[in-house]
């Protein structure tokens, strides 16, 4: 039965629009033909070939879509490998959805004020679907890999302690790129350093 779910789960990525190439510490992963970004090795794809890893899928995006109504056309989430101690929490998620209302022309001329609006305008929508926001930091521009993104920083409330979450985001064209990254506050000693890499690692 173990060998029959591998299998399946190898499939599952020859079809799928991403590839991965193994390095040392990280493992490249390319999202269809939009971007590349490296995973730190102790984390891994969520295996969604089996009941379990689909009922797991539901529920993390059925969260997300409490404030995020336009469900992404591809998705991945990365959790912990069974090599991280046993209940630690870290989560890295891509999603790309359709959109043609955004450009990066619009991204690049928005003004500092523009952007923080926006960020708050995200915070609100996070706050009506009942998240607990107990620290923000005001919403970004930055350039990553000649691409400008909206970067959002902020503590939530979550099981067994208050969770760190930096979000991602691109206007790519006709496509919306959002990279989340979090992890338990109290776990930062074991995940921020790996994780901070992550956002430098894009390649569009």
């Amino acid at each position: 039965m173990q060998h029959s779910k591998l299998i399946i789960f190898i499939l599952v990525l020859a079809f799928s629009p991403m590839s991965l190439k193994a390095q040392d510490e990280v493992q490249t992963y390319h999202i269809g033909n939009i971007f590349s970004l490296d995973i730190p090795v102790t984390m891994t794809l969520r295996d969604t070939s089996t009941p379990e890893g689909r009922a797991t899928d539901r529920r993390i995006y059925s969260n997300v879509a409490r404030y995020d109504r336009s469900f992404p056309d591809w998705r991945y989430a990365f959790i912990p490998t069974e090599t991280v101690p046993s209940g630690m929490y870290a989560r890295i998620l891509v999603s790309v959805k359709r959109q043609n209302s955004i450009t990066q022309k619009m991204v690049k001329e928005a003004s500092k004020e523009d952007v923080i609006k926006l960020g708050e305008t995200t915070r609100k929508e996070m706050e009506s679907a009942k998240m607990e926001i107990v620290k923000w930091t005001p919403a970004q521009k930055k350039v990553i890999d000649g691409k400008y993104s909206i970067v959002i920083n902020y503590e939530r409330k979550g099981l067994n302690g208050n969770v760190h979450v930096e979000s991602y985001l691109f206007y790519l064209s006709d496509k919306q790129v959002e990279v989340t990254i979090s992890y338990r506050t109290s776990e930062s000693y074991y995940w921020a350093s790996d994780f901070s890499r992550v956002p430098q690692s894009f390649k569009f």
